[in-house]
C-alpha cells in the first residue's frame, strides 16, 4: 500500500524546482546594500538604480498628479474665537469679558464645558465642543462641517 504523505518523485523534482526559482527571483529582485557585495552573479551584472537614465517627463508628471494635497486646519479667526467665548460665558463656564483670544482662562472654560458636557475635557476646539455650543447660541462656521458631526446627537 502506498504512503499518502510521501510525495512520488516527479512530485519531490517540481517542489525542489519551486523552491529554487521562488528563491533566485528574491535574491535578484532585492538590491545590494551600499558598500556590500552582491551575492550572486545575476545581482552583480544588475547596474544600481542611480545610474540607470532619468525619468522621463511622463513619468515624473504622472508621479507629482497622484499626490494628493491634505487641507489642513486653520486657526480660528479672533472673532470665532469671541464668539465661543460668549457661548461659554452663555452656559456658565466662562465668567471673563470675551477677548477674541485663545488663552489660559478660555482654554479651562473649555475644558470645563467639554467634562459637564460628556466630552473629552482637552480644552481644546474640536467639532465636538463646537456642536454642543451651538446650543449655547454659538453660530455655525461659513466653512462646511466635518464628517463627524454627522454622528452627533442634539438633545
Amino acid at each position: 500500500m502506498r504512503n499518502p504523505t510521501r510525495l512520488p518523485p516527479s512530485g519531490c523534482l517540481v517542489l525542489i524546482l519551486w523552491v529554487a526559482s521562488v528563491s533566485a527571483y528574491g535574491q535578484a529582485t532585492q538590491a545590494p546594500a551600499a558598500g556590500k557585495k552582491p551575492s550572486t552573479p545575476a545581482a552583480a551584472a544588475k547596474k544600481p538604480a542611480a545610474a540607470k537614465k532619468p525619468a522621463s517627463k511622463a513619468r515624473s508628471a504622472k508621479t507629482s498628479r497622484s499626490r494628493k494635497t491634505v487641507s489642513r486646519p486653520t486657526a480660528p479667526s479672533a472673532e470665532r474665537i469671541r464668539q465661543v467665548q460668549q457661548a461659554l460665558a452663555a452656559s456658565g463656564h466662562y465668567r471673563q469679558e470675551p477677548t477674541g483670544r485663545l488663552d489660559a482662562a478660555t482654554a479651562a472654560a473649555l475644558s470645563s464645558f467639554q467634562k459637564a458636557n460628556g466630552l473629552e475635557p482637552t480644552g481644546k476646539l474640536n467639532a465636538w465642543t463646537l456642536r454642543k455650543l451651538e446650543q449655547f447660541g454659538l453660530p455655525r462656521s461659513s466653512r462646511p462641517a466635518p464628517a463627524i458631526q454627522a454622528h452627533i446627537t442634539t438633545q
